[in-house]
This record gives C-alpha cells, sequence and structure tokens, in this order.
C-alpha cells in the first residue's frame, strides 16, 4: 500500500511496504495450482492471535490531524529520528518516539495488532504517567498511530456480491446486489464479502513527492544507446510506443510506463486449515532504475481479490475495474502535485504489457485457458491441436493484435444463446479482457511469455521430471551420477543448486531459481 516511509533514492536500506493484514489460515487447492506451481516455498507465518494477549480498550476519538490529506509529504524521510520530527507536536517526544517505533515494528517485522495494541496500552497506562509533561493522550491502537504518523494510504471500500461477485461502493446505500439481487451485507456497514481498493492517483501522488524521486524516473535517458538488450528501454516495444499524436510516448518528461501483474498465493500451508487463495494486482513502474524498480515500496499494489477461490476468468474483470477507469484517465494526462512542483505536473501513464503465468495471462488477456482442446488456444499462433505437431516444421503467422481485440471485445456483449457464445470462442480464440477499455491495448502484443513459468519451471523441471524420472529415461544407477554432480558441483556464491537428492521422493521441491542454476551449469 502507499501508507508509509519515503523511498530511499540510493537503493539502499529501502523500507518493506506496509502489511496491515490479519493472519490467517491460508492454503491452496489442486485447482488453484497450476502444473508447474509457482517455485517458491510458502513462508510460514507464526499465529498471531495468541488468547493469552488482553482484549485492547476502545480507543479515543482521534485528536483531528492538521492536514487535508493522509498522504505523506516530501518531508518525510526514511530514518526513525525523521519520522519523529514529522509528527504531531501536540504528543509528548517520548511518546511520539514510541509511537513511530511500534509503526516500525509492524511495518518492517509483522508485529500483529494485537501485540501492538498491547505495547501501547502499556505505554499508555505505564510510561506516560511517569513522564513530566505527558502531553495529549497517547493512543492505544495501531491504526490511530498509523493515522497520527501519515501512514494511511486512501482506499475505496467495495462490496463484492457473494454470487456473481459484481463490486458496489461500499458508501452505496443499496443492501442488495443490483445485477442479481443477492445480499451483499451480514449487518449495517459490514459486506459479506470486502474488496478494498487504492486509488492510483493517490499512490503517484505520494511517490512522487518523494525526494529524488523525478530525477530516478529520468535516469534512463542518459543511458548510451545499446545493440544489447540490457534493460527493457532497449527493447523495440518501448521505442516504438507513441502517442494520440504519433509522437514518442515517452519524450514527456513524466510520461511513465508500466508493468500490470497479478498472481495468487497463499500466505501459508497447512493440512489443519482449509484452503485459501487471494491475488495480488500490481504495478512497477518501469522508468525506475532497477535497484528501485521492484522495491516494495515503489510497487503499486491495486487491490487483492478476496477469495477463498481464484475468480474465474468472466469475473476477474471486475476487481480490475476501478483500476481500469483510473487508467483511462491518464491516458490525456492528469495534474499531480510533486516533490519539486507542489502546484503538480502533467503525468501520463499506460500499461506497458502485463506480466503474469500462463494461467493469469490467459484469465487477464482474454485467451482461452490451456484446458482448451478445440478451437485455437494460442495467444500468438492459430496454432490448433490437429496442426501443432506440424507447426514446428514451419513458422506459423502471428495472430493479428486488432482483430484479437475486436473478437474478444465482442466476448464482452450479449450472446442469443450459450452455444452461440461458445462458437464465437472456439472460432476465433479469444475471451473477454478488462484491458480492452484501455484505447492503446491490445493483448497480443503486450502480454509476453513468462519467462520464469516457460523455462524454469516448464522446460528445465518438465525436461528433468517427466522425461528423466517418469519417463524412465535414465536409469536408477544414472540418476545416482546425476545426483553425485549435484552435491560436487561449484556453482557462483550467487546460486543456488537443488537438493543433491533430487529426483527422490525425500529430495523435496526445487524452486524456481534452483531449477535454472541445473538448466544453466550443471545438465548442461
Amino acid at each position: 500500500s502507499q501508507g508509509g516511509p519515503s523511498l530511499d533514492i540510493d537503493g539502499i536500506n529501502a523500507a518493506d511496504r506496509e502489511t496491515d493484514a490479519e493472519d490467517e489460515s491460508d492454503g491452496s487447492s489442486e485447482e488453484d495450482m497450476d502444473e508447474f506451481g509457482d517455485g517458491v516455498e510458502p513462508e510460514r507465518v507464526l499465529d498471531a492471535q495468541r488468547p493469552a494477549l488482553p482484549e485492547v480498550e476502545p480507543e479515543e476519538p482521534p485528536i483531528p490531524s492538521s492536514t487535508n490529506s493522509n498522504l505523506p509529504t516530501s518531508t518525510h524521510r526514511l530514518s526513525l529520528d525523521d519520522l519523529v520530527q514529522d509528527s504531531l507536536d501536540h504528543y509528548h517526544d517520548t511518546c511520539r518516539a514510541f509511537m513511530t517505533l511500534v509503526a516500525a515494528l509492524s511495518s518492517f517485522f509483522g508485529l500483529g495488532r494485537q501485540a501492538a495494541g498491547l505495547l501501547l496500552v502499556f505505554f499508555a497506562t505505564v510510561i506516560s504517567p511517569l513522564l513530566a509533561t505527558p502531553g495529549s493522550t497517547p493512543p492505544r491502537q495501531l491504526a490511530t498511530v498509523r493515522k497520527q504518523l501519515g501512514l494511511v494510504p486512501h482506499l475505496v471500500l467495495y462490496a463484492v456480491c457473494p454470487a456473481c461477485e459484481r463490486l458496489s461502493l461500499v458508501a452505496d446505500a443499496s443492501e442488495e446486489c443490483q445485477a442479481c439481487g443477492e445480499i451483499l451485507y451480514e449487518r449495517a456497514g459490514k459486506p459479506v464479502i470486502l474488496f478494498v481498493y487504492q486509488t492510483l492517483t493517490s499512490w503517484l501522488s505520494w511517490l512522487l513527492q518523494q525526494p529524488g524521486i523525478e530525477a530516478a524516473l529520468q535516469e534512463w535517458r542518459d543511458e548510451p544507446p545499446s545493440t544489447t538488450m540490457r534493460d527493457v528501454y532497449d527493447g523495440a516495444a518501448w521505442q516504438s510506443e507513441r502517442d494520440v499524436n504519433g509522437r514518442s510516448f515517452t519524450d514527456h518528461t513524466l510520461s511513465l510506463l508500466t508493468a500490470l501483474g497479478i498472481d495468487w498465493f497463499s500466505l501459508f500451508r497447512s493440512q489443519y486449515t482449509s484452503w485459501h487463495s487471494t491475488g495480488a494486482i500490481m504495478m512497477t513502474i518501469l522508468n525506475l532504475p532497477q535497484r528501485l524498480r521492484y522495491m516494495q515500496a515503489s510497487t503499486y499494489l491495486s487491490g487483492c481479490t478476496p477469495g477463498p477461490k481464484k475468480p474465474s476468468a468472466t469475473r476477474v474483470g471486475q476487481y480490475l475495474q476501478p483500476l481500469m477507469e483510473e487508467l483511462a484517465k491518464f491516458v490525456d494526462g492528469k495534474i499531480i502535485p510533486t516533490s519539486t512542483a507542489p502546484n503538480g505536473r502533467k503525468v501520463r501513464l499506460r500499461v506497458a504489457f502485463f506480466c503474469g503465468d500462463s494461467v493469469g495471462r490467459n484469465k487477464i488477456c482474454g485467451f482461452p485457458p490451456h484446458s482448451v482442446r478445440k478451437g485455437d488456444f494460442c495467444g500468438f499462433c492459430p496454432v490448433t491441436f490437429s496442426t501443432r505437431i506440424t507447426a514446428f516444421d514451419e513458422p506459423l503467422p502471428s495472430r493479428d493484435p486488432r482483430q484479437h481485440k475486436r473478437d474478444s471485445v465482442r466476448c464482452s456483449q450479449p450472446f442469443t444463446s450459450k452455444a452461440a457464445q461458445t462458437r464465437h470462442e472456439r472460432r476465433t480464440g479469444a475471451r473477454a479482457s478488462a484491458l480492452n477499455d484501455l484505447p492503446y491495448w491490445n493483448s497480443v502484443s503486450r502480454s509476453p511469455v513468462d519467462a520464469m513459468h516457460c523455462i524454469e519451471l516448464g522446460l528445465v523441471k518438465r525436461l528433468f521430471h517427466r522425461t528423466y524420472i517418469e519417463g524412465a529415461t535414465i536409469t536408477p544407477q544414472q540418476l545416482l551420477v546425476v545426483q553425485s554432480l549435484l552435491r560436487n558441483s561449484q556453482i557462483p556464491a550467487s546460486e543456488e543448486a537443488p537438493d543433491h537428492r533430487l529426483g527422490d521422493p525425500g529430495g523435496g521441491s526445487a524452486t524456481a531459481a534452483q531449477w535454472s542454476t541445473l538448466g544453466r551449469r550443471i545438465l548442461v
């Protein structure tokens, strides 16, 4: 989320973005796991709901802030000292320092709400009375501390229909879904399912007010031309991006190109809990240098699909709709305050491409799933199951991006029957996509294949398991030779080899990085 200390523009000691989601049991079902997995071993999360913790007292009404915005200003820094200085003055210095400490522990080290509340109650009841001039009553809830320190992002709350997953603003008075009539609220003000959206405009306002960020967005212009693919700037797509007037899109100082991604995950897996899958909708700004581009603090988190299951391909677009509406307003540009221009500068923003695995790309970009056996199933060429073998003999033509978009838009419109819709989808190999709302978007050229899932978790893993092990291409004695190579190989310190027992039941599951090392360093 946007709330948090400012970026460290030099890329040193960068702070993670705030995470304030309550701990909950999560797992994953087989239908939500793709064939090759995500390649990342889930992190075990300690139980934060310990009954030994006392109940936190109700919070007194917060003291009004002296500002009209919850967004941090450019004066916010990464260090604790600067955060303390930027806090409200009506608290004692010791109280401000303690509030900052609790917020930092929560943001950077996962301190839970109850544990943070316990610390704040202890300070308010034991430490504060011992101060010579206590000042205002210290807050007793983590939410109040974050608000006082200016760490609260601008969020829009939507009630999700349990039946059709249509989004309705929580601020609306209607208690029923306007599409299907399903009840949206358990009680007044509490939706059955909640979707939280962080507005893109407010996040950009926060980001561009960070000292040095505007200069960092221009660093790519100073890079010498290169014939090798060092970064996204060297690619043809970056250089050929045009605005509505036919000029190079990035000629404007604050014309930003982004990568949009969505990936589903579970916080942790346990045999004792039911599974739960949630999807993070994120964007990174490609104009930023690599040292800043993928930091959590410079990654825009639009929202998370609530779960417990992945939304279907026909419904996932509803969770993207608030973002699409904002992105459409950035086509011509919006005036946003920045660190060097408090009155605002014109900012244009486009999605350069969608980045995700095959399952996510098919759902978001309007392609059929890999389970399709009839009609076109590839997002890049008109291959079918009857021609997929002969396709290796001669290259197939690429799909027409404009025609695919027209076919995809047609999928969003009503059909006379389900059979008519199925015929259209099989004939065209297209599905509906929320990204079609963007006038410059076409999925064929803006949704590249994900290299990690295609090569490391795809080709290398399939070669080893499906061909060598399950296909019995190598004998048990030859497998021992391979495992001996894994045990004795010397690889760079920056890389990690799979367990030397790989191929045995006790060898575990290798990560994408380990499969990459196996394919590039050992099997070759």
